[in-house]
């Protein structure tokens, strides 16, 4: 591609004149293998597994979570990941602890609480308006009756699950970035990451998802799957959607190579508020003033860190 140099695509040869220890003990039996075409089956789930399983249990406790929960509170506990990925950065001794830099990431956690604040307490979740939905392309009625009233007790689980998707979204960034600054010199690309994670995130991701959810039913009643029409803008859709995700992450891999899992998070900052600006342009969404002082507050925190 334009503009991307080749290491991106390719690692770098490996250069047996710089050291390194590694103090992960997967990473130990790297110590012969300097190029990943020597990688064996055993060393890549050693590398691969960790972070695959937990980008895995980020996604789907995030997509359970919102059965329950209404968009405003998922991105309310959501926005506590800048504080687990600091807290991990710290135990793992990423970074070194800080009371100005634990003031900015806090800074930008409030500033996020503060942007996704919603005034209406009967907001809907999103399981209702699918169900709805879907209840409506069906025909069937009583479903949607059955659906719409989720008992409010189911809350706390929903917010549990969120609050450990965000848990394991922290302790993912900074344990990527671990293996990262301790891999050889020739893994240090992102594509090899990304072959290395890729295959374990599908995997768990798919037992998941058929643990919990009921595939015949779901796709059955589907209106993304009522006919080859329907069935056609589903795949090209989400051909479209996982082809961004791919890039993202070859990204988000590259700036934790060349940063860290900080830098990542305010990162990811930034391209939130660039979702809310968009979701206010394209879909018209109500925005109140307090939710631009919380905008205001995390680009505060933003510049802050990067000052």
């Amino acid at each position: 591609l334009p503009g991307l140099p080749p290491s991106f695509f390719s690692p770098p040869p490996a250069t047996p004149a710089r050291s390194y220890s590694p103090t992960w003990p997967a990473l130990a039996t790297l110590s012969s293998t300097s190029h990943p075409s020597d990688l064996t089956y055993y060393q890549s789930v050693l590398i691969g597994l960790p972070v695959g399983l937990l980008s895995s249990l980020d996604i789907s406790l995030s997509n359970l979570s919102l059965v329950t929960l209404p968009l405003s509170m998922y991105t309310m506990i959501k926005s506590s990941t800048p504080l687990f990925v600091l807290g991990f950065a710290f135990l793992l001794k990423l970074e070194r602890p800080s009371l100005r830099l634990s003031a900015v990431i806090a800074l930008i956690a409030v500033g996020e609480l503060i942007t996704v604040h919603h005034p209406s307490p009967e907001e809907p979740r999103p399981s209702d308006l699918l169900n709805s939905t879907t209840s409506a392309a069906s025909g069937a009625s009583n479903s949607t009756c059955a659906a719409s009233t989720s008992p409010k007790e189911n809350l706390p689980v929903g917010a549990f699950l969120c609050l450990l998707a965000a848990a394991s979204s922290g302790l993912r960034w900074t344990l990527l970035q671990l293996t990262l600054t301790q891999l050889p010199p020739g893994w240090r690309a992102p594509f090899v990451q990304l072959r290395l994670v890729a295959p374990y995130t599908f995997l768990a991701g798919l037992a998941f998802s058929l643990a919990a959810e009921d595939w015949s039913g779901a796709l059955l009643s589907s209106p993304y799957f009522s006919g080859p029409a329907a069935v056609l803008g589903t795949t090209a859709l989400a051909t479209v959607g996982g082809a961004l995700a791919v890039l993202m992450m070859m990204a988000e891999f590259d700036l934790i190579l060349k940063s860290s899992a900080v830098v990542l998070t305010v990162a990811g900052v930034v391209k939130e508020l660039m979702t809310i600006a968009l979701g206010v342009a394209v879909f018209e969404e109500e925005v109140t003033g307090l939710n631009w002082v919380g905008f205001a507050v995390v680009v505060a925190g933003v510049l802050l860190f990067k000052s």
